[in-house]
């Protein structure tokens, strides 16, 4: 088909040219070849403008098609310029157009544009609004999970619960499985900020899009069920999962997205104290997301990076890294990973025995998270952060009451490996004061590690030097 397509549009023969060129386009985005099947879209394209009887719909709907296969590939210019021909095109169908205009807020949200996708998402609402019937109202259900993504990914919780709620009603309304998959997925990752199981909810959203045949939709859903359970100290699950959906990503031929995945087992090697395999993968991500100007996959990236650095005890560089990564995430508007190397830094200065500087930090970091709402998948380590700087500071009894704090915040939200380091520390400040630690500490502490594999751990860094 793809042969015969250029045969005829070199010939001028543009009417077979412009059906060949998409059915030819329709199969190889079928098998995810999504460049090859961008190309023939144009084709297709290029041949349409040459007839002068082809309805305007019909190309419209190409330059949509050819919008997603640039998506998929990772060229946003192009995506963008494509569905914006789509889009004046369809100018008189305001379903065809809110949709567009959807998949225009789905691409500023892939950069961490957050206030430029909520605002795309916006217009998407006001086309829809008055229009009669399901299709609309399944429209419009999309349009409310999808928005209720973006005020989730911007630390607007509340937010993004009270839009989850309102997409719910109208996609069960309308019989609208999509909608409904991503409402549950926001509020899955909402019990999980908030300290709650994310798995049931993120598991719902994973078989409505098994049962739908989605394969995008379950490599994001595989991601982000991974993360979760990452989090949740679940490391096996979470790897297997992630696997799979990085398979998925790469089957569909989303590489931008598989490396997101690599990045999250990364995260677990180094969890693991298994540095020497993740920092291959990070810095792989690193070359990769600045070379295609991906600010925000580059900043999570960063982040990841900084975290094998300084495992490794190389903290004043795991400081330039985290420093760049925040210039990165701010740049985007991605309040969660800001807050998160922020709270990398500060523990860097905690192992580099710089106490105030790392007290100043994660109190003005736990202050923010305050603001933000008070939830944060960070806190466990703020609060420890805060107890290793106050016993280097000598304020032992101050100290125990921090690490108090992110006991029981970690056992809140299930976070067992962050327990565990608490546990460490709460171990080793005991002896410094001179009292006898429970054994149970220590204890619980190994039995967490062995379970989750763990190979290596920093000891806390609470210096007997200033006590003295």
């Amino acid at each position: 088909g793809g042969v015969l397509s250029l045969h005829f549009f070199l010939a001028g023969e543009y009417r077979r040219a412009w059906r060949y060129s998409r059915g030819a386009a329709e199969r190889a985005a079928a098998r995810f070849a999504n460049q090859e099947a961008a190309h023939l879209y144009r084709r297709a394209v290029d041949a349409a403008r040459r007839l002068p009887d082809v309805d305007d719909d019909e190309i419209a709907a190409v330059y949509e098609a050819m919008g997603h296969c640039y998506d998929l590939s990772g060229e946003f210019r192009r995506a963008v310029d494509a569905y914006g021909a789509a889009r004046r095109l369809y100018a008189d169908d305001p379903l065809a157009e809110a949709r567009i205009l959807h998949e225009r807020s789905r691409m500023e949200d892939r950069s961490g544009r957050y206030s430029r996708a909520l605002g795309w998402a916006t217009r998407a609402r006001k086309r829809l609004d008055g229009i009669p019937g399901d299709e609309a109202l399944q429209q419009l259900a999309r349009v409310d999970a999808w928005y209720a993504t973006v005020l989730q990914s911007a630390g607007r919780l509340d937010d993004a619960v009270r839009w989850c709620r309102r997409a719910i009603k109208e996609a069960e309304s309308s019989d609208e499985p999509r909608a409904l998959a991503q409402a549950h997925w926001v509020l899955g990752w909402a019990d999980l900020v908030l300290g709650r199981p994310c798995g049931p909810h993120l598991r719902k959203a994973l078989a409505i899009y098994e049962e739908l045949g989605d394969l995008v939709g379950q490599a994001q859903m595989c991601l982000n069920l991974g993360g979760g359970l990452l989090l949740e100290g679940q490391w096996v699950e979470a790897w297997e999962v992630t696997e799979r959906g990085r398979d998925l990503y790469l089957q569909v031929g989303d590489h931008a997205s598989a490396m997101i995945c690599d990045l999250n087992m990364a995260e677990i090697l180094t969890e693991q104290g298994r540095l020497a395999e993740a920092e291959p993968l990070l810095r792989e991500g690193v070359r990769t997301h600045r070379a295609t100007g991906d600010r925000y996959a580059l900043g999570v990236s960063l982040i990841g990076l900084a975290r094998v650095v300084a495992r490794a005890g190389r903290c004043a560089e795991a400081l330039q890294l985290l420093g760049e990564a925040r210039s990165e995430l701010q740049h985007v508007g991605a309040q969660a990973e800001t807050l998160e190397a922020d709270a990398l830094a500060a523990e860097c200065h905690a192992f580099l025995g710089a106490g105030e500087e790392a007290l100043t930090l994660a109190t003005e970091t736990l202050a923010r998270v305050a603001a933000l709402g008070g939830a944060s998948v960070v806190m466990p380590l703020l609060e420890r952060v805060k107890g290793y700087s106050l016993a280097q500071l000598g304020r032992l009894d101050e100290a125990g009451s921090a690490f108090a704090a992110s006991l029981e915040d970690a056992r809140s939200r299930g976070a067992d490996f962050q327990v565990a380091l608490t546990l460490m520390a709460m171990w080793r400040l005991a002896r410094l004061r001179g009292d006898r630690p429970s054994p149970e500490w220590r204890k619980e502490s190994g039995a967490i590690l062995a379970r989750l594999g763990v190979v290596a751990v920093a000891a806390p860094p609470i210096s007997t030097v200033a006590v003295a």
